[in-house]
């Protein structure tokens, strides 16, 4: 992984040395193992080297071959099978990189070379024959890349700070900011927190040259896809050494231990890849399903034990220490485990918000942090569980698409509809949460009549202008600001849906880009086994019964991994994500914080926040509400201001 950035003055004006230096200096926390410039008249490419794969420099970037010259951010896994296949086709190698085998792949398929990688990435290249810039992003947007474009300068960085060198370009936009405030939503849109600057979306490529500029997408998910139709190319095999849940525990169904092994040999493929490194490689453990899977695989592939990283906190609800210490006691991990009060976060609160770039909405990124910080003693990649619950159903609130989605099934098969109350029952049991209400709703819409669905269409609403926004701006808010966005339908399943529209754009979006900018800000690679397209498309054909199937949700990756994980790990059915206990730090220790920050006059005079509104926020959280969430999003708002829009970080955080 690494920094990529680059400058393309359309108009044929020379690119300077300096400008280029600048933007590779505002992201060398990405690449502490090299740095370099390729000047090419009116194009500058700029790199900065995290090593990863062959640490000599013949990995060094900017790289050029053929008149070719590319800048790379990333990890392509299939990287010694692409090269083996280009041997054959005649190409010769200079060094073991990656980097070398994504250029040649576009020396030899062009653009449709992006469909052959198996990875993250982003990456520009520059073609000094034709002139143009070709870049690329990889399908689930685990890789950034964001480029500002105004009339003939074309400008791309993996961060945003590297393209806001420029004090012109500070300026916030204001519909990102209505629905971050009010309802904590961020990197749904392609459009930044900046006025001027966008995200290459994922899966895309852009094409740049002097007349101007062109945006494809190279892949989708097929719905008409059949789970059976899968399999690993290399068939992997993890054999069960736990003790295994009693087969009555999950329904007794061929087809369901068909496409669990399925699972298992594709998820193990992804694992391995992901475990190709020259430097050391740990992961990521929270307790929960799908970290722990990726432990066990980890380390099952590898003849060392694992370096395993964990956030913990003693807080009641927020406790995960004995699934923690089941995984590494099962798997024989070496385990670091990180324990903090939070009393440190104003201190190092501005470097959280400084390396994310754009506001964040919730406290989980503090532990998030933590672990990376740990983990940068003792590894250089880390794997992580992201993505398994928006592919497999992990979140409690898919259980009102699942209800809807039963109640339309068994309509369908003429079969009893008391079955959608039963399990509305079951699920009530696991939640807490009465779910007769939402099942019953599900009956009367799977009764309707099919000529009334053409009124159900849904339409994107508007977010209510926040009250803690400032007037001044509120005065602004237009209806266009205020709607939210139409979402791409793909499934008529409104499971599948839901789950796609998290994975591409509310849930998955923001994680990784905390992911990638915390791992970063400690210059660690992230990777996500789970995010591998093959997994995504598998998951994306299997039905809704191998999902969801009350109490259990991904209960093919349970059964996959039965046998393999700890029984308190594989029956786990309470759900914390990365938990933090900011609504207590908030009422206890951090409460001075807290008020001296909301109480500032430099507060008050923050032009994006009505300060009376905020400080009712705080007061109803320490009325006994948990307003938590609200609070950090005011907080990383009031500092982002500060440092980005302000340009105090420019000077501050930034300054070596």
């Amino acid at each position: 992984m690494c920094g990529i950035a680059g400058i393309f003055h359309r108009d044929g004006q020379a690119v300077r040395r300096e400008e280029v230096e600048q933007m590779n200096t505002l992201q060398a926390h990405r690449g502490p193992d090299g740095h370099d410039v390729f000047l090419d008249s009116e194009v500058g490419l700029g790199h900065r080297r995290l090593a990863i794969i062959d640490l000599s420099d013949a990995g060094h970037q900017p790289l050029t071959l053929e008149g070719y010259t590319i800048t790379y951010n990333g990890e392509v896994y299939n990287y010694r099978e692409l090269r083996a296949e280009l041997e054959v086709l005649g190409h010769s190698f200079r060094s073991d990189c990656d980097t070398e085998v994504v250029l040649q792949s576009y020396l030899q398929w062009g653009a449709d070379c992006v469909k052959r990688f198996n990875g993250m990435f982003s990456f520009a290249i520059w073609d000094s024959k034709q002139r143009f810039l070709f870049c690329a992003r990889d399908r689930l947007g685990i890789k950034p890349f964001f480029y500002f474009s105004q009339g003939d300068t074309f400008e791309f960085a993996s961060e945003p700070k590297a393209l806001l060198r420029k004090p012109e370009r500070r300026v916030p936009r204001l519909r990102t900011l209505v629905r971050f405030l009010g309802e904590g939503l961020t990197d749904d849109e392609w459009d930044t927190f900046y006025r001027q600057m966008r995200m290459l979306p994922p899966a895309h490529t852009l094409t740049v040259s002097r007349r101007g500029m062109t945006l494809d997408r190279y892949w989708t998910i097929d719905p008409s896809k059949n789970w059976k139709a899968f399999c690993p190319d290399n068939q992997m095999n993890m054999p069960p050494h736990q003790e295994r849940l009693a087969e009555d525990y999950f329904p007794q169904d061929p087809a369901l231990k068909e496409a669990a092994d399925k699972f298992r040999g594709l998820f193990l493929e992804s694992v391995n890849l992901r475990l190709r490194s020259d430097v050391p490689v740990g992961t990521c453990l929270s307790g929960g399903l799908d970290s722990s899977s990726v432990v066990t695989c980890a380390s099952e592939l590898i003849d060392r034990p694992v370096e395993t990283f964990s956030s913990i906190y003693p807080d009641r609800g927020y406790d995960e220490k004995r699934f923690i210490d089941d995984v590494v006691e099962a798997c024989g991990t070496n385990a670091h485990p990180v324990e903090s009060d939070g009393m440190d976060l104003p201190d190092i609160f501005d470097k959280i918000v400084w390396a994310q770039d754009e506001p964040t909405a919730g406290p989980g990124l503090y532990s998030q942090w933590k672990v990376m910080e740990e983990a940068k003693k003792s590894v250089t990649v880390l794997l992580d569980g992201q993505g398994g619950d928006e592919l497999l159903a992990g979140y409690h609130h898919y259980f009102r698409e699942y209800l809807s989605e039963l109640a339309k099934q068994l309509l369908s098969e003429k079969r009893d509809l008391n079955g959608v109350l039963k399990a509305a029952e079951i699920i009530r049991e696991v939640t807490g949460v009465d779910h007769i209400g939402l099942a019953e709703r599900a009956i009367r819409r799977a009764k309707r009549p099919a000529f009334l669905k053409i009124f159900q269409k849904e339409r994107p609403g508007r977010v209510k202008s926040p009250d803690v926004l400032h007037p001044d701006l509120a005065a602004q808010v237009s209806k266009k600001d205020s709607t939210r966005m139409e979402i791409d339908k793909l499934f008529d399943n409104s499971l599948s849906q839901k789950l796609y529209d998290d994975l591409t754009r509310f849930s998955i979006p923001p994680l990784l880009r905390y992911e990638d900018r915390n791992s970063m800000a400690f210059s660690l690679e992230a990777r996500v086994p789970f995010l591998d397209h093959r997994v995504v498309e598998y998951c994306f054909a299997l039905p809704n019964q191998f999902k969801i199937d009350p109490p259990h949700t991904k209960l093919v990756l349970r059964k996959a991994m039965n046998g393999r994980l700890p029984s308190s790990v594989t029956t786990r059915q309470d759900k914390l994500g990365y938990p933090t206990p900011a609504a207590n730090w908030f009422r206890e220790g951090l409460n001075s914080w807290l008020q001296d920050t909301l109480h500032s006059q430099s507060f008050k005079e923050c032009d994006l926040f009505h300060a009376p509104a905020c400080l009712k926020v705080y007061e109803d959280h320490m009325a006994g509400q948990d307003r938590s969430w609200e609070l950090w999003r005011i907080l990383n708002g009031y500092r982002w201001s500060e440092l980005y829009l302000r340009g105090k970080g420019f000077h501050e955080v930034a300054a070596p």
